[in-house]
């Protein structure tokens, strides 16, 4: 408990003092040329943690397009740690409600996460399509967590439709990504934060446009096999 109340510490404090000069660094230079310092910030967010952080397949990516990655939400480290290992310029797409957090907000905004109403409508809907497919466009690959909450247990959930349906309709690569070791270093609803080796698995690229019905209906059960046979 002293080691873990440690580590929190150091992590909470990296990230109160950081996130503010990382925002105005967008803001005067432009999020894609701070990239890099996103990335050193995300890796430095791990090392506060305890965590080593590793990467697996990425030569997969090699002369892929900027790309929907279906990750598996295991805590509040995720997009960190992601963002740290996966290719440059990655953001996410996460609920409207993260765009009001204190800090991490203002983060979010001015780093170019596509935000999802937290009720959707027709109306609501088209403008996420919309700015995902503008992020995309400009070459910023987006991660979606599928199971649309937080595991408790471990375990993979039940996926939901949304991504497979966004990258299906813009036609871009869909890449699934596993996050092994996560529950073990911070299982959410606890405080624990133990020593864990944490793998960024990336599994091969599927080209959702190119698949028939048929096998577009079976993608998400493909997908949530591959990903639960990682972890």
């Amino acid at each position: 408990m002293m080691r873990a109340a440690f580590f929190w510490a150091l992590t909470w404090l990296h990230f109160f003092l950081a996130c503010p000069l990382l925002v105005g660094a967008g803001i005067i230079f432009g999020h894609k040329r701070v990239d890099p310092i996103l990335r050193w910030f995300c890796q430095n967010i791990a090392r506060c943690a305890g965590a080593r952080l590793a990467v697996s397949g990425l030569a997969k990516l090699d002369g892929l397009p900027a790309c929907f990655y279906v990750v598996n939400h295991v805590n509040l480290f995720d997009p960190f740690f992601l963002c740290a290992k996966l290719p440059p310029v990655t953001r996410g797409v996460e609920l409207e409600s993260h765009f009001k957090i204190p800090v991490y907000g203002w983060l979010a905004t001015r780093f170019g996460n596509v935000p999802v109403p937290d009720v959707l409508s027709p109306a609501a809907l088209k403008t996420t399509y919309r700015r995902a497919a503008e992020s995309l466009t400009s070459g910023t690959s987006l991660i979606m967590f599928p199971e649309g909450t937080r595991t408790r247990t471990g375990e993979l959930g039940p996926f939901q439709e949304g991504a497979f349906r966004m990258a299906r309709k813009l036609k871009v690569p869909l890449v699934p990504v596993t996050l092994k070791g996560m529950f073990e270093l911070h299982p959410t609803g606890t405080r624990r934060l133990a020593r864990s080796t944490v793998t960024v698995v990336i599994h091969d690229p599927i080209h959702a446009a190119d698949l028939s019905p048929a096998e577009f209906r079976g993608l998400k059960n493909r997908v949530h096999e591959i990903m639960a046979r990682a972890l």
